[in-house]
């Protein structure tokens, strides 16, 4: 071969015999073609002879020279595989590089919505628009521009999302911006701790207003704070959630606003955040630590002391002469009821947006002279409580343009409230939004905030001098409230607020015609009942109540630590007629099981085995799998009483037994 390049085409190989040199680069001329199917014989490690086609294309030449570059290791093993195996390598290389290929390609897809099919077509989607608002934009962006910051990892910028191409820069936020986030939603506690006061001392019959979607229609249930701490927090969350997407959205250019969300802030929204972004106020307390100071509610002592003694005295008033209007209770539409209790056992996706952090210290304090000297102290002086106070009042201004916003050219979703309340309609991959049963339960946290606000603006307990809003008037407080209501909470208007109950109301109906969250099929011998791959036949069905029994048993023998009292079921009694709270057939003196507990407590304490406490001390790990053992237990009485399917009603009131 040497001998006949030589001689025919002028070529001597530059390279002797044996191993080529290390880093010597190959010829820039060949007298042959590449890539042409060659012949080969060589002895193999068998000591046979055998030959071989090396059948090498441009692509497996592309997936080997892939393969050179990020797998530096492989041309060391890749000589003891036999051809087959090195054609699937080079295959799987080709594929891999196809995917990254891919991966190159603008990143589009967070743009795409699911096909056309029927769960996303019809009245609910037409009746929100939604395809419409967030036609080309970002939603994957949108939806982590909700989220709340992690006060743990504030000293990183937070990736909201990658760039649209490889290679491009993520989106993300500053971290000295998500530390100013996390001490807003701090501030934004007390400012709805505010709120929260002057409902308390608000007359029942301007709250029944309040409460009520129709201007001239009197409503006998009034607007309430919510009873449960969870949902307090729930709601709250919501809100800040709110601010915190419309805070990230101001930071971003004009230019990256319009190609994430197909969205530009008006001038005036943007104005005042811009005033609370560059307050002083930042440059009075660590800002790094991601928490508002702890002034608690003692800003404004003596205007507030002031306000509560004269309101508390006109909304006695108030309920003596206010009590006039016609009860038109029946002529509200039945969708149009405000409380909440309807939602709660609507199914919801969890977002799982919100962080550890998110709850608050709202505890109500009583103003006291005493105390303000200290806080004036741990602030520095009358000049920084001013600055807190004046602070607060501004992102109170925010808030409330948020939720006054007017529509453009007549779209509630030109308004930011409605705009954000469609983000929370998006599924977790973002490829679909959610049917009106899991999304309403959230339209109901948002109008619960935006009463709050407006009966604020409306009948504020103290005046907030900042932004020009007096103090409410000993008279007339329900003329000042419905100039709000017609403006902003009566539907109809053109107004987010507005638009919100009225799309919760339509939800509440298109919800009975949705299909359940879960489907299960029967097979066509009517012995199987499946949901995805879960399978259930009858008579592993028939076998579940023999299981929540025995399980229930041993259960009950290992929490009771032996315990066996001897009680006759037959000979219970209760007393049905006792409306005390905290009453149950336990406590009914003829039962004998009132002290009960007491024993068991001490046996957990003196057991020889599995004790809760040794020496003084609680034994942690046992706790914890002692009250493991509780829920399991409550399951399976759960699963049996469901199985019997006789007595589930009785299940809330069984484990809500002290």
């Amino acid at each position: 071969m040497g001998l006949h390049c030589m001689e025919e085409h002028l070529w001597k190989n530059p390279r002797g015999r044996g191993r080529p040199i290390s880093g010597l680069e190959p010829s820039t001329e060949l007298p042959w073609i590449e890539g042409v199917a060659c012949q080969r014989f060589f002895p193999s490690r068998e000591g046979s002879r055998w030959f071989e086609v090396l059948r090498e294309t441009g692509k497996s030449r592309k997936g080997a020279r892939l393969a050179k570059l990020s797998r530096p290791h492989l041309s060391k093993d890749v000589r003891s595989l036999n051809c087959e195996a090195r054609t699937h390598l080079s295959d799987v290389l080709e594929r891999e590089e196809n995917y990254f290929d891919q991966m190159d390609q603008p990143r589009t897809s967070a743009k795409d919505l699911g096909s056309n099919a029927l769960a996303s077509t019809g009245l609910w989607p037409e009746r929100t628009q939604w395809r419409i608002i967030f036609e080309n934009a970002r939603r994957d962006i949108l939806r982590a521009m909700t989220r709340l910051p992690d006060r743990h990892s504030l000293m990183s910028d937070y990736v909201m999302v990658q760039g649209s191409r490889q290679g491009d820069p993520c989106i993300k936020s500053s971290y000295v911006d998500e530390q100013k986030i996390s001490c807003t939603m701090k501030a934004l506690d007390l400012v709805i701790d505010r709120c929260e006061n002057t409902v308390r001392h608000t007359g029942r019959t301007l709250l029944c207003w309040l409460s009520s979607p129709k201007l001239h229609v009197y409503r006998e249930t009034p607007f309430c704070l919510v009873a449960e701490k969870s949902s307090e927090t729930r709601y709250r969350v919501l809100e800040k959630r709110f601010l915190a997407f419309v805070i990230r959205l101001h930071r971003m250019t004009n230019a990256l606003q319009g190609e994430v969300a197909n969205f530009q802030l008006n001038t005036v929204l943007s104005a005042r955040l811009e005033r609370l972004w560059s307050h002083e106020v930042w440059n009075m307390f660590d800002v790094s630590r991601g928490l508002w100071p702890d002034l608690g509610n003692y800003l404004c002592v003596e205007e507030t002391s002031m306000a509560l003694h004269e309101g508390l005295s006109s909304s006695a008033e108030n309920k003596d002469e206010e009590r006039t209007g016609n009860n038109y209770e029946d002529d509200l539409d039945p969708e149009g009821k405000d409380d909440d209790d309807g939602d709660r056992d609507w199914d919801s996706e969890d977002d799982e947006l919100d962080h550890d952090d998110s709850a608050y210290g709202s505890d109500q304090a009583e103003f006291s002279e005493d105390t303000y000297p200290e806080l004036r102290n741990q602030a520095g002086g009358e000049l920084d409580i001013a600055a807190f106070d004046n602070f607060l009042e501004l992102l109170y201004e925010v808030c409330l343009t948020l939720c006054t916003e007017t529509f453009i050219s007549g779209q509630p979703g030109s308004t930011l409230l409605v705009y954000f309340s469609g983000i929370l309609g998006f599924s977790k991959d973002c490829q679909h939004f959610l049917l009106a049963r899991q999304y309403c339960p959230q339209l109901s946290g948002l109008i619960y905030m935006q009463r709050l606000l407006l009966l604020e603006r409306a009948l504020p307990l103290r005046p907030y001098h900042t932004i020009g809003i007096p103090q409410r008037p000993h008279t007339q407080q329900l003329e000042r409230l419905n100039e709000i209501r017609a403006d902003h909470m009566v539907l109809g208007s053109q107004s987010p607020v507005a638009e919100l109950v009225s799309l919760r109301n339509f939800g509440r109906t298109i919800a009975r015609t949705e299909p359940p969250s879960i489907l299960f099929h029967w097979s066509d011998d009517g012995e199987t009942v499946s949901n995805g791959s879960l399978q259930l036949t009858m008579d592993k069905f028939r076998a579940l109540p023999v299981y929540f029994t025995s399980r229930a048993e041993e259960l009950c023998g290992s929490l009771m630590y032996g315990l066996e009292p001897d009680i006759d079921l037959a000979s219970v009694k209760d007393d049905l007629a006792n409306s005390q709270s905290g009453y149950c057939f336990v406590k009914h003196p003829a039962n004998g099981l009132e002290s009960a507990y007491k024993e068991l407590l001490i046996r957990a304490y003196s057991s020889s085995k599995g004790a809760l406490a040794r020496d003084g001390h609680w034994r942690w790990p046992i706790v914890m799998s002692y009250l493991k053992q509780v829920t399991e237990l409550e399951e399976m009485l759960a699963g049996g009483v469901y199985v019997d399917d006789t007595h589930g009603h009785v299940l809330s009131r069984l484990f809500g037994m002290p």
